[in-house]
């Protein structure tokens, strides 16, 4: 996201081993929780705010414990023996318009996912 810049990964050398599906743990330098089922990130380079939109930046954001933390909009869940993080998709559904169709962006993920 380039609200976050980069802020999971999974190792390039074999430090662990990568599982499939996963995208991998924090970076230095990042925090990241789920709550309710929602991937929250909190980092040094992460933006603020959107430009003139209170409102979004507002929605964007979710208080924990006193901290303030990122709302990625992904469904994600962590392994609890590795700390790599999984993510299972978004908590809304994007949605793209297409020659007068509706089309779920999970919709098209789900088919190139399917896709060898």
């Amino acid at each position: 996201m380039t609200e976050i810049m980069m802020a999971l990964s999974n190792p390039y050398a074999p430090v662990s081993e990568r599982l499939p599906g996963h995208v991998g743990s924090s970076l230095p330098g990042v925090e990241a929780l789920i709550e309710n089922g929602e991937l929250l990130i909190r980092s040094e380079s992460m933006f603020d705010r959107y430009l003139n939109k209170p409102e979004e930046t507002e929605k964007s954001f979710l208080e924990v414990e006193g901290r303030k933390w990122f709302r990625t909009g992904d469904s994600a869940q962590i392994n609890p023996d590795t700390g790599s993080y999984q993510i299972l998709g978004r908590m809304s559904q994007d949605i793209i318009k297409r020659a007068g169709y509706k089309i779920s962006a999970l919709e098209i993920e789900n088919v190139l996912l399917d896709n060898p």
